[in-house]
This record gives structure tokens, C-alpha cells and sequence, in this order.
């Protein structure tokens, strides 16, 4: 599976691979996982790099999109979940 993420990965661009971002379910919905993309986001931000991440979570997708990651592409392997890749532009 790692191959094939590597090839959902942007070409040409400069950017900031956002890896893995969890909250224990218990503190899920307090801010948790919002202060830690936020963190990164600002040194993205700084260094005007893009970021992106991918996401097999479905319900993930909002989450990303309400701090500015749009999907890039969908991806669905033979024997993998579906996964969306998501870029977003440093802020100026």
C-alpha cells in the first residue's frame, strides 16, 4: 500500500506531508486534534509550503476541509480502503 500512496503523492510541488494526526476517542470533539493541525499548518504557513495529507476516514473529510485541504483524488487499491489524498495551499 505504500507504493501506491507514494503515487497519489503531488508532483512539482513543494510541500509538508502531514502524517498520521489521532485523538484518543475520549477526547475526540475537544480541540485536540484541531490544536495539533493548527501547530502544523502555522509552520507551513511560515515556511509557504503547501500540506497534504491522506485520509482513509470518511468522516475525516470535513474536519480537513474546514482548515482549507481540498481532495486532490480518491483512490480505491484492490484490496486496500478507499483513501483520498488532501492539499492546501500556505496561507499568505
Amino acid at each position: 500500500m505504500l507504493g501506491h500512496l507514494e503515487r497519489m503523492h503531488p508532483v512539482g510541488r513543494r510541500f509538508w506531508y502531514l502524517g498520521v494526526l489521532g485523538v484518543e476517542p475520549d477526547r475526540q470533539g475537544s480541540g485536540v486534534g484541531s490544536a495539533l493541525l493548527t501547530t502544523g499548518l502555522r509552520l507551513c504557513d511560515q515556511n509557504k509550503v503547501g500540506s497534504y495529507l491522506e485520509t482513509a476516514e470518511p468522516r475525516n473529510l470535513p474536519f480537513y476541509s474546514a482548515f482549507g485541504f481540498d481532495v486532490l483524488s480518491t483512490s480505491e487499491p484492490a484490496e486496500e480502503p478507499r483513501v483520498w489524498s488532501m492539499w492546501r495551499e500556505p496561507a499568505e
